[in-house]
């Protein structure tokens, strides 16, 4: 017998699956969380990044979080599984990590969209997922090497740029 756990995951595997097969179809309209999430940001200051373990800031006077280049390591909510394969904007499809994890996370879906097949973007959904939910990522790198050396390639040119 399935654990709930386990079901919730293959019908987000097959909600994901769906939407990269609908391009066309909007994601669901965004629920405001503004309050919850902000709490979590400001818990996260000064402390190490969950992906990359750098101390995450917020640069005195700089309102704009998301500009990279201003604050490639202040807090930032990001979606476990993203909008575009169907996440949803629960807070427990969020988790604070820096900028620069968050925009890398993007890239592995994002540049590579249209080049993907049914399997792989089951292994993309399962990594995004276990790099969240793993603390020590070595499950993540060792079942999807590619997706962890993606990751790493894309976070180190944002980086070195």
């Amino acid at each position: 017998m399935l654990t709930k756990t386990v079901r919730i995951y293959i019908a987000v595997l097959y909600k994901a699956l769906y939407y990269h097969h609908r391009k066309g179809i909007k994601p669901q309209k965004r629920k405001s969380h503004n309050g919850a999430l902000k709490a979590l940001i400001s818990d996260a200051l000064e402390k190490p990044c969950p992906s990359c373990g750098e101390t995450m800031l917020r640069h005195r006077g700089d309102n704009n979080y998301s500009c990279i280049k201003n604050n490639p390591h202040s807090p930032t909510a990001d979606h476990i599984i993203p909008r575009c394969l169907g996440g949803v904007d629960d807070l427990i499809n969020f988790w604070i990590c820096c900028n620069i994890c968050d925009k890398s996370r993007g890239y592995l879906y994002n540049d590579r969209r249209n080049n993907l097949e049914d399997k792989e973007i089951f292994s993309l959904v399962l990594w995004l997922i276990l790099h969240a939910h793993d603390s020590t990522r070595k499950l993540a790198k060792t079942l999807f090497p590619e997706h962890q050396a993606y990751f790493e390639l894309k976070r180190n040119q944002l980086v070195n740029n």
